[in-house]
This record gives structure tokens, sequence and C-alpha cells, in this order.
């Protein structure tokens, strides 16, 4: 076999997985090919597919390998794969998904539930918003395995998120854990369910020669557990990058790829060339990864940075990048109104706009734009009072910031000229719709970034990142440094600072001319 082509991390791995009876856990730094790495591995085993499965984190990556590794493994989704094994365990009847199975119980009960603790009634805004609290709480116990009873985890849990512990509101997660396995048996599921589960149904848990599984540093507990299922009797190949773990704040456990570094028999291999960046862009990522290396036939690539707008600073193709998504959703409104076709990933991003606009429930642009205001403040003396801290406090919490981001981007677009609400959601939408994103400038948060690249990207707000605050626990901090590595990244040839602070590029216009200051 011709290993020319593969350096010698890659040539390690594949000998490994073929010559030792060990697992492997594969710490590849950002742009090093680990899905070529992977497939090319899978490709050598030889196997039948039924001997081989890929655990994919997301559809879109399941799709991609689907078509790389027919006949050669069995690709899935870890929530596709938990789906697999209920149906086996529900003996092939139907199952029902569900994603308001829970929101709507508790809606149901929590009335009873609070006279039954507090002897007092509760007001539909109460409702809500203690259904809300109450659920976040229940699925970040679920994908963190904690069991029914244990209070002092629903605590831990609490304290890791910034999350009020209120006494009634853990008693009421606690009797859904309880209950939320006996719900099962109605065959009506949730998302989360489809992980934790099939947790309750090993024995229906097929198990594998070989398990594949990618941003392994990104799983929770849930889906280590359930792959770790899976490999059972056989072996695991699990590819990550430590410093790339930034979804702890949706429940991912910060420490994954150390824990599955930690099972017994399981060896760790490098992989650290980074084949996507120029040498410059790498020298300044190694500020923040020092083992990241640049191929030896990298060209150097162009940091540049830029302290105005202007129409010629970008060009089709090029990724937008920064930390907040309102001053994107501002930008991609200046760039349509210049005739720069632009688009905003994240269709979740235009779902909460709208669904905050439908809210607000206002017929003019000024009576939306004050309702905004109004509701930050609201939300902000809300926060305060049920944690019992100061409005300053309160508006550097994650809950006011990450609303406020919210709001934010429609507050960016009600400063423009439009006339009229119904004129702005038809906005939204455009700005939203990806339909011809291969002739636009994409704007992104960096978050939604992960897995992509492009030519040249650019960073709005750099100094956002990372974006820590004093109330920012040890594992966010940690988390920001490897979103600054992530967005840093995703540049090719050209990586530009647009070195402006969120309310210098509020304010900005796009200049005709290229009068930046280098």
């Amino acid at each position: 076999m011709n290993d020319k082509k593969w350096s010698n991390y890659q040539i390690d791995i594949f000998n490994a997985i073929k010559n030792s009876n060990k697992n492997i856990i594969v710490n590849a730094v950002a742009g090093s090919g680990k899905t070529t790495t992977i497939v090319e591995a899978c490709k050598r085993l030889k196997l039948f597919p039924n001997k081989v499965q890929f655990l994919a984190f997301n559809k879109s990556i399941a799709n991609e390998l689907s078509e790389k590794l027919k006949g050669y493994a069995q690709v899935n989704t870890l929530h596709s794969f938990g789906y697999a094994v209920l149906r086996q365990a529900f003996k092939g009847k139907r199952i029902i998904i569900d994603d308001k199975k829970y929101i709507r119980l508790l809606q149901n009960n929590i009335c009873d539930w609070s006279r039954y603790i507090n002897n007092e009634e509760m007001s539909n805004v109460e409702i809500y918003n203690s259904c809300c609290q109450i659920k976040k709480i229940f699925d970040l116990a679920r994908v963190n395995l904690v069991k029914y009873g244990d209070i002092e985890s629903l605590r831990g849990i609490c304290d890791a998120y910034g999350i009020c512990d209120e006494f009634d509101e853990l008693e009421i997660v606690n009797s859904l854990l309880k209950d939320c396995y006996k719900m099962s048996d109605s065959r009506v599921i949730d998302f989360t369910d489809m992980v934790v589960l099939p947790l309750s149904y090993r024995t229906y848990i097929s198990t594998f020669k070989f398990v594949f599984i990618d941003e392994c540093q990104d799983l929770n507990a849930a889906q280590r557990e359930l792959m770790l299922c899976a490999a059972k009797g056989g072996r695991f190949v699990a590819v990550g990058d430590r410093k790339q773990a930034i979804n702890g704040f949706c429940g991912a456990d910060c420490l994954s790829f150390d824990k599955i570094a930690e099972v017994p028999n399981t060896i760790e291999l490098p992989l650290s060339v980074n084949y996507r960046c120029g040498s410059n862009i790498i020298k300044l990522v190694q500020e923040i990864v020092p083992q990241i290396q640049a191929c030896n036939t990298a060209e150097s690539g162009k940091v540049e940075s830029y302290r105005l707008l202007s129409k010629s600073l970008f060009h089709k193709g090029d990724m937008v990048l920064c930390r907040k998504s309102a001053p994107l959703v501002g930008l991609c409104f200046k760039l349509l109104q210049n005739g720069i076709t632009a688009v905003v990933k994240g269709g979740d991003i235009a779902e909460s706009m709208l669904k905050l606009i439908n809210k607000a429930n206002c017929n003019s642009i000024d009576e939306l734009s004050k309702w905004i205001d109004d509701e930050k403040k609201k939300t902000a003396t809300e926060i305060a009072e049920y944690l019992k801290i100061s409005l300053d406090k309160a508006k550097k919490t994650k809950r006011y910031l990450n609303l406020s981001d919210r709001l934010d981007c429609i507050k960016n677009i009600c400063v423009s000229q439009l006339t009229n609400v119904s004129e702005l959601k038809d906005y939204i939408n455009k700005m939203f719709d990806e339909t011809n994103i291969k002739n636009a400038v994409v704007l992104s948060t960096a978050h939604k970034s992960k897995g992509l690249e492009a030519d040249r990207v650019l960073i709005l707000t750099p100094s956002d990142f990372p974006m820590i605050t004093k109330y920012s626990k040890d594992w966010e901090i940690q988390q920001e440094y490897n979103l600054k590595y992530v967005a840093w990244t995703r540049a090719k040839k050209e990586l530009v600072f647009v070195d402006m602070s969120e309310n210098e590029l509020n304010d900005a216009e796009l200049t005709d001319d290229n009068e930046n200051d280098k």
C-alpha cells in the first residue's frame, strides 16, 4: 500500500488500528485532516460493514461519511443509533417523537406541584418561566446521567451552569427523573431520550468489532456511554481535539476527551499537522495551541487588520465570524442594503428573533424598538430578584447576555429605514436564507463555524474573543479560549481582523472606497 501521501502521524494511527489490540483516541488539531484519516483507516480494515460502526456527531457529517464509507462501515448519528436501539427494545412498535413532551407535562402539572410545595398560586408568566428553568435542569441532568434521588448532583449541575437551585424546582426535576423511564413505555420520546433511554436497554445495543466516533471532545456523558456500550467486546477509535471543546453550554462534558483517554487499554496518538491554514496564520494560532504545526508545503498566508468598513473589504465566498449574533445581523443588513449578497448561518437564530417579535405584538418599528429596551430592563430586574443580586451583576449573567444578544439582533435592523414589522420579518427570513449561500458572504457565530473553512475569514470584534466576565466558571473560560482557536483556524489563506468595537461596528456605514487603515 502506498503510504507516501500520508504523514508519519497518520501512518502511526493506521498501524495502531490494524496491528494493536488497543482502543485509540486521536488528538487531532484543527485542519489536520481527521476525517480523511479515519475514512482511510476504516477502509484499510477491510471488514464487513456490519462489523464497523461509525458514530457521527451530527446529520451533515453522517451524510458525508455515508457516501465515503459505503461498503466499509455503517454510519449513524448518535441519535439515530440510539433510536434504532429503542426500536429493537420496543419490538418494532411505533415510536412517536415529540420534543415538547416534557414541557407539556410540566405546564399541565406545575400548578399542582407549586401548591403542594409552596401553597401558592402561580401566574401564567411564572408558570412559563418555571417550566423553562425546570426543563433546562432536567435536560442537563439526563445527559449527565444523574439518577433519581441524587439531589446533590442536581445542585452541582445548577452550580456549574449558573442556575439558581431553588429546592422546589430540584424536587420537580427529581420527580421527572423518576418518571421519565416509565413514560417511555408509551413509546413517546424526545430527542434527548434517543440517547439516554437506550442505556436502560443495554442488551439491545449491538456491539461491533470497531466503533469510530468523531468530535469526541464534545460528547455528553450519555453519548459517551452509548459509544462505549457499542464498542464493548471490540475496540473504539475516538477522534477529537481537547482544544476544540466548545459545547459545554449545552451539556457536553468538558472533560469528555480525557475521560475517554482514561478508559483501560486505550492509547492516545497525535495528529498535529494543520493542512488548512497558511504558516503566518498558524504562527498566530500557536499562541493559543502551541503544539499545532503548519504543513511543510503551506503557503505563507496573510494576517491583516482593518479599522474601517468598506464595500471592497468583503468578497464573494468570504466567511465572517463573530462571538455574538447581533453584530452579524447588523452587518448582513448593511451588506444587503448595499447590493452585496450575504447570508447569516443559523436558522435557530432567525426562529428565536421571530418568536421575540411575535411576543412583542407591536404594530410599528418604533413600538418594537421601545419594547426591546423595556424587555432588557425587565429581564435584568427579574434575574436580579430571582438570584438576589444587583442589576449590574444580573446584566453579566449568561441568561441575560444570551437574551440581550437576540434582542440586539432585532434592534440592529430596527434602526434602519424599514417601515413596518411585516417588512422586518421578511428581511430576517432573507438574511437567513441559505439557498444562494455559494455566491454569498457567509456570516456565522464562531460556535456554528466548526467544521467550516474559507480562503478568507474576517473576524468581527476580535476583542470579544475570549468573552469572559468575573462570573465565568473555569470551564467556561477554557471553552472561550477554545472558541477563539476554532475561529482563527477556519482561514485557509487570509485571516482579517475588523478591529472595531460592537458599538463602532453598529454605527459604521459601508463606504464606497478602500480607505481602511491597515
